[in-house]
């Protein structure tokens, strides 16, 4: 409701950084991304309006796009004062929670072998405890295309709109508040 009355809000943006030290390939990068996507449908999910209810749509997967910024001609202390300032920029910019996607990353590069991924993410489709589970996966998928493994295809992955259904149905003690989903 608050992103609505204000959308130009970024109060709910969760804004962090994956350092990435050594030589990084932006396709594979990318591949990882887009492996976190398919696996994670909250990622997907944006909250539209349903006869004046906020009715939340998990969306088909697409690559999701993987800005790049070159710093590397930079001396380091610049190149990391830039990359600072990137990052506040890419958080001071307002989702549109029906549109999505929820989510923004950016390819800093700091030098040959020095490297940062920016990552903005809406709170309403993730929060503290998923930035462990992002970046695990992160490197868990991105060594699995470097290696030439095949992607899991995590047909037996429990998804938070399960999780959501089990704590608020019956005999449930939640609030009752979870969301309705339909899947486009």
């Amino acid at each position: 409701v608050l992103a609505q009355t204000f959308p130009d809000q970024t109060a709910y943006n969760i804004q962090f950084s994956v350092r990435f030290d050594g030589v990084l390939d932006q396709s594979d990068l990318a591949g990882a991304l887009g492996s976190i996507l398919r696996r994670h449908e909250a990622l997907r999910t944006v909250i539209a309006q349903e006869h004046g209810q906020p009715m939340a749509r998990v969306r088909g997967f697409t690559a999701p796009q993987l800005d790049a910024v070159d710093l590397r001609e930079l001396e380091v202390v610049q190149a990391e004062l830039a990359a600072d300032r990137l990052t506040v920029a890419q958080a001071a910019q307002p989702f549109d929670l029906a549109q999505g996607p929820l989510y923004r990353f950016t390819l800093v590069r700091l030098g040959d072998q020095r490297h940062r991924l920016l990552v903005t993410v809406h709170h309403i489709v993730f929060d503290g405890r998923s930035i462990h589970v992002f970046c695990r996966d992160l490197v868990d998928h991105y060594r699995r295309i470097q290696e030439g493994r095949p992607e899991p295809d995590g047909a037996d992955e429990i998804q938070y709109r399960d999780w959501s259904a089990w704590r608020e149905g019956p005999g449930a003690d939640g609030d009752g508040a979870a969301l309705e989903y339909w899947r486009d």
